[in-house]
């Protein structure tokens, strides 16, 4: 991660103005910026996760039929796609295809409502994370830092509204870490050093120290090395 000192950069402010392109720059040392694209049709779920998620983070937003060409233009690490507001079966469909052609090569993340519907019951395989709109505020930016990580996370609504076919083989962020663990977290296991960690998010070595003796006791775990493989 980068130093807190590098500020969020919300990419295209309002629907539809032009998006930024290109890789943004950074030290030749540094841990890529972890890029989300929102796939929806008002402008709240920017707004939630821009409060939620580290400041360092780059954010995009566009509209459904926009979404796989922005993801050429501005390539994402995760896609929060919103389902929330599709109550019938030919929106559903169409949303349907757009995922499951962004499943392949990406981390989708959906956003789902009470009435959210799918045209055969089910969603597309292959998402890395499924959110209610109703979930609390502390399930969202787990569910983005598993995403950027290759793994999963799919809230205990999220996953109950799903048929049990789905939920088999579902992993899982573990519950109760706070964002900030949760980053530490994901630097550990990429094999970084407490000073490395400590140095890139801007934090002293003693506080880096203190968040991961806090990871040990949540995850169960007795060494460094033992937490990396968490």
């Amino acid at each position: 991660m980068v130093s807190p000192r590098t500020r969020n950069k919300a990419v295209n402010g309002a629907v539809g103005s032009a998006p930024q392109v290109g890789a943004p720059e950074r030290a030749a040392n540094s841990l890529p910026v972890p890029r989300i694209l929102i796939v929806s049709p008002h402008r709240l779920v920017l707004q939630a996760l821009r409060t939620l998620l580290p400041g360092e983070w780059e954010l995009a937003e566009c509209r459904a039929r926009e979404a796989e060409a922005r993801c050429d233009e501005w390539p994402p690490t995760v896609v929060v796609l919103d389902l929330s507001l599709v109550r019938d079966s030919a929106s559903a469909g169409r949303m349907r295809q757009i995922c499951d052609r962004l499943v392949r090569h990406l981390a989708v993340v959906a956003l789902l409502g009470p009435e959210t519907e799918s045209p055969d019951g089910e969603l597309p395989k292959g998402l890395h994370g499924a959110l209610m709109v109703t979930d609390a505020l502390e399930d969202w930016p787990l569910a983005m830092a598993a995403a950027v990580r290759g793994a999963a996370y799919f809230s205990a609504a999220a996953a109950g509204h799903l048929p049990a076919s789905q939920r088999d083989g579902f992993s899982s962020v573990e519950k109760g870490l706070s964002m900030r663990e949760s980053e530490i977290l994901i630097l550990l296991r990429e094999g970084r050093a407490p000073r490395e960690i400590a140095e890139r998010l801007g934090r002293s070595l003693k506080t880096i120290e203190g968040h991961i003796q806090r990871l040990k006791v949540k995850l169960g775990k007795g060494s460094l090395a033992q937490l990396r493989l968490a």
